[in-house]
């Protein structure tokens, strides 16, 4: 059997509140999770999922931490050294 959501009145779209949101792109981001299984859980088009997760994506990749281990640059210059002896 298929399930039908009916909008009616002057409001065409559903609001998904940033919790709604969040919960759904969790889910889609569960190993093995399938993004059209996850769609019909919550019965909301594929499409706006990605879109979804997308942003995430982008506002997540704003700052990379780094780190640079010290020994590197010694082992370098010692190496350079050598070479000049």
């Amino acid at each position: 059997m298929m399930h039908m959501t009916v909008i009616s009145g002057s409001e065409r779209r559903r609001r998904w509140s940033q919790a709604e949101r969040e919960e759904i792109v969790l889910a889609s981001f569960v190993p093995g999770a399938v993004i059209a299984e996850v769609a019909r859980q919550f019965d909301v088009s594929t499409s706006l999922i990605y879109k979804w997760r997308r942003d995430v994506q982008q506002s997540d990749a704003k700052f990379v931490p780094a780190s640079i281990a010290a020994t590197a640059p010694a082992r370098l210059v010692l190496t350079v050294l050598r070479a000049l002896r």
